[in-house]
């Protein structure tokens, strides 16, 4: 099923993306309040097509319940860069949105869910890539991959559920690698970008 899951998480981030360049180019004409909403309920349209389903559970799915979750990240985000609710704090609605998909991916059993959580973590301790050369010093990006790696190994030592254990594995192997990877000269941030990219990824 490798290849179904492949195309289920490409095609989540797809209509993920397209509802981003809805909002971005709708935003004056319609309203951001109209728009946050919209997106709100079709999140929320998601979750619930998943939960109506849950005694017939599929592989289809666990990508539907992704695509709510991506379309509440950017809902979150959306709405924090047009109310700045948060203020000087904005960073903090990466921990918002780790919360709440960890909330999901264990009330839907999702480890698809769960990799978007951890993601956010990371992103809420300050690792992350802003593409060509637009990364952070290499001592302070390790320190930040470093201590997000521990925080999903500490994750993993209080979880649970099983089937969730390789994906906190996988996730704190690559922050670790990242942090190593940093510490290097700048030729590897290409690698640094790379493996940002592959830890998101479909699990």
């Amino acid at each position: 099923q490798p290849e179904l899951r492949l195309l289920g998480w490409s095609g989540a981030m797809l209509l993920a993306t397209a509802a981003g360049i809805v909002l971005k180019n709708n935003a004056d004409r319609i309203g951001p309040l109209v728009l946050a909403l919209l997106m709100a309920i079709a999140a929320a349209g998601c979750y619930a097509f998943v939960w109506w389903k849950r005694r017939d559970a599929s592989l289809l799915h666990d990508y539907v319940l992704l695509l709510g979750a991506l379309l509440i990240s950017a809902d979150i985000a959306f709405i924090e860069s047009q109310f700045r609710l948060l203020g000087e704090v904005w960073h903090r609605h990466f921990l918002i949105v780790a919360v709440l998909h960890g909330v999901t991916a264990y009330l839907f059993n999702s480890r698809v869910v769960l990799s978007l959580a951890i993601t956010a973590l990371a992103a809420w301790l300050g690792v992350e890539w802003r593409g060509g050369t637009g990364v952070m010093g290499g001592e302070e990006l390790a320190l930040r991959a470093f201590t997000a790696a521990a925080a999903v190994l500490a994750w993993r030592a209080v979880n649970r559920r099983e089937t969730f254990t390789r994906v906190f594995e996988h996730f704190a192997a690559n922050l670790a690698a990242l942090g190593a990877l940093a510490l290097l000269e700048p030729d590897s941030l290409p690698i640094i970008g790379a493996l940002l990219t592959i830890a998101a990824g479909p699990r």
